[in-house]
C-alpha cells in the first residue's frame, strides 16, 4: 500500500537531479525519496492504528505481519542513510545524517508495532519539539547527543 507515496516521494525527490543539473545524483535521490514516502506512510499509519482499529477505518498494516514489520522498517532507515550518504551535498551533509540518525533512534521503536506510537499530545504554548524542555523529540536526551535547552 505504500508503493504509490514511495514511487511519488522517489520521482520528486529524483527530479532534484534533473533541475540540478546533476544526473549521476538521479537514483540516489530517488532512493532517499523513495524510503523517506515510506517511512511517512508507515509512520501515519502506526500513528492512527489505534483509531482505525476504534472505528473500523482502512489501516493498511492490518494486512502486514507484525513480526515482518520491525525488519521491514529496518530495512527503510538502511536504505534512507545508505541513499543520503551517497548524495555529494554541496551544504549541510552533517546535518542530514544527523537528521536521519536522530529520526531513526526516534522513530524505529514505534514504527515497528501497529499502535506503539505514543498518543499525540496537545500542543503547548512552549514552542518545543516535546513537553519537556529538550531542542529534540526525545523523551530521555541521555540517549541522544543533544543539550536541554535553557
Amino acid at each position: 500500500a505504500s508503493n504509490p507515496t514511495s514511487q511519488a516521494y522517489g520521482n520528486i525527490f529524483s527530479h532534484l537531479a534533473k533541475i540540478n543539473k546533476k544526473p549521476h545524483t538521479s537514483q540516489s535521490l530517488f532512493l532517499l525519496g523513495s524510503s523517506l514516502g515510506r517511512l511517512i506512510y508507515w509512520k501515519d499509519a502506526t500513528d492512527d492504528w489505534a483509531s482505525d482499529q476504534r472505528y473500523g477505518r482502512f489501516n493498511p498494516l492490518q494486512y502486514q505481519s507484525a513480526s515482518e514489520l520491525p525488519e521491514l522498517v529496518d530495512q527503510e532507515f538502511q536504505q534512507l542513510r545508505s541513499a543520503a550518504t551517497a548524495i555529494p551535498w554541496l551544504r549541510h551533509g552533517e546535518l542530514i545524517q544527523s537528521i536521519i540518525d536522530h529520526t531513526t533512534h526516534h522513530h524505529q521503536v514505534s514504527m515497528s508495532i501497529p499502535g506503539g506510537a505514543k498518543k499525540k499530545k496537545k500542543q503547548t504554548s512552549k514552542d518545543s519539539w516535546c513537553d519537556s524542555c529538550h531542542c529534540c523529540p526525545c523523551d530521555d536526551c541521555s540517549l541522544c547527543s543533544c543539550s536541554p535547552c535553557d
